[in-house]
């Protein structure tokens, strides 16, 4: 199995094991979550060599925890 295949199938697993906030009737609350992705995105960037955006979930996840590492490690 390549590598592209184990990405699919962890994105697959983790996609069908959430469950989704219903945001009918609080569109506050999706504005906010929409917001605080693309503050992620543009945060993540400046650690990543393409953009976060095209990440596998588990790429995206592995990039916060290696920014919090480095923010923990500078303080």
């Amino acid at each position: 199995m390549s590598y592209q295949e184990q990405n699919d199938k962890i994105d697959a697993t983790i996609a069908s094991t959430m469950r989704v906030k219903n945001f009918m009737g609080d569109r506050n609350e999706e504005i906010k979550y929409d917001s605080d992705f693309e503050m992620n995105c543009i945060v993540l960037g400046k650690h990543s060599n393409r953009p976060v955006k095209d990440c596998s979930t588990k790429e995206y996840f592995s990039l916060i925890k290696y920014c919090n590492k480095q923010n923990k490690d500078a303080r």
